[in-house]
């Protein structure tokens, strides 16, 4: 007899322990895979996730009022907007996403608000991320929820700073803080309703260091930018920063454990079966 018909022999032989023994090395396959499939998915979720949280960087200009920038989050400093391409330059500076701003407190219609320019956001070369601020287009604003309030203002309106007209295309819900007094647009209508043609006030960043071994990411941060950029400061959020970074390893870490553990599992499951064949 050949030995394929000694093997099917067996298994007609044994039908129970060759069950149990294909059930265990399917349960190994698949609940790997399975874990697999939700660690990657569970950490791309869990990173969008964290992105919401906001930029944990902060790059602004030589000079800046250090305190004054944490107590209000403006600098009355600007530099060149060519900097931000320097920091987007490949391998040059660990990041993944960049926003260039230029915000200046004003006086419009008898409010005292913040108009906020947002630059494109940046991401490293070759990879394609969904960015964290909506891209606003030129010629159009979006109204922070307590000026649309107190002027009574609707998307579709047009509105008018400085000699620049401006489409609202979004009042802003409430969000309980200083966006609720903000108006956004593109970067170039801010600079020209500003006359600051060319400059930004802000880099606003968020750092790929989450899996770095180091207590103090920052300073390797501030390494790298000072090799690219001199003459500006860097501002960490790190309550922010350490959030993320504890999330993420988190989640690697417990897939870390469940897979292997899985596999031992199964793995011990078809060994006891071996012996029992053995033995009989």
């Amino acid at each position: 007899m050949t030995t394929p018909g000694l093997i099917l022999r067996e298994i007609l032989h044994r039908k129970t322990n060759f069950l149990l023994s294909v059930l265990a090395v399917t349960v190994a396959v698949a609940l790997f895979i399975s874990f697999f499939t939700a660690g990657v998915a569970s950490e791309r979720e869990t990173a969008r996730l964290m992105l919401q949280m906001g930029y944990n960087l902060h790059i602004v200009p030589e000079g800046t009022d250090r305190s004054e920038f944490l107590l209000t989050g403006l600098t009355d400093r600007t530099m060149p907007q060519q900097y931000l391409e320097k920091l987007a330059t490949p391998s040059a500076f660990s990041y993944n996403h960049l926003l260039g701003t230029l915000q200046r407190r004003i006086s419009w219609q008898g409010l005292e608000l913040v108009l906020t320019g947002l630059a494109p956001e940046v991401c490293p070369p070759g990879q394609k991320q969904p960015p964290m601020v909506e891209p606003i287009p030129q010629g159009t604003a979006y109204v922070g929820y307590i000026i649309a309030d107190r002027l009574k203002l609707k998307a579709g309106q047009i509105i008018e700073i400085a000699g620049k007209q401006l489409k609202i295309v979004r009042c802003l819900f409430e969000q309980g803080g200083v966006d609720d007094i903000c108006i956004q647009c593109h970067l170039k209508d801010a600079q020209e309703i500003l006359k600051l043609p060319g400059r930004i006030s802000e880099i606003q960043a968020v750092d790929c260091l989450c899996f770095v071994d180091t207590n103090d990411p920052v300073s390797i941060l501030r390494k790298e930018v000072a090799s690219i950029l001199p003459d500006v400061q860097v501002v960490q959020a790190r309550p922010i920063a350490m959030a993320r970074t504890k999330q993420r390893q988190m989640i690697q870490g417990v897939f870390a454990v469940i897979v292997p553990f899985v596999v031992i599992a199964c793995g011990i499951w078809i060994g006891i079966l071996a012996a029992i064949n053995v033995r009989d």
